[in-house]
């Protein structure tokens, strides 16, 4: 089972291919969040099933809600990092967007 609760620093980026990059401060979301999640070894991927809503759901922040299926890139005692590509349409406008989350011992 996982448990993802407080405060968490989101920081993303936004590149626009053929124009200016603007810059996106880091924002904070708490997270209440808790569930089951599964591995596969032989993909390197780890899947999250929340028991309420989606897992690192931030809507709030009008950014869209991830799948729940991850890449695990890091995985050991003191940190660990996911990563996942998406792409979305916006107003036939196409969004590709690449994630990376790391989670860090404190």
């Amino acid at each position: 089972t996982y448990s993802l609760t407080g405060l968490f620093r989101v920081v993303s980026s936004i590149s626009i291919v053929g124009g200016t990059n603007p810059t996106v401060p880091p924002l904070g979301i708490n997270f209440n969040n808790s569930g089951n999640f599964s591995i596969n070894n032989l993909k390197n991927t780890i899947t999250f099933n929340s028991k309420s809503g989606n897992f690192l759901d931030l809507s709030s922040l009008e950014l869209p809600s991830f799948e729940p299926v991850f890449n695990v890139t890091v995985f050991n005692e003191n940190s660990y990092s996911i990563t996942q590509e998406a792409e979305n349409v916006n107003d036939k406008i196409k969004i590709k967007t690449n994630s990376k989350i790391s989670f860090i011992r404190k």
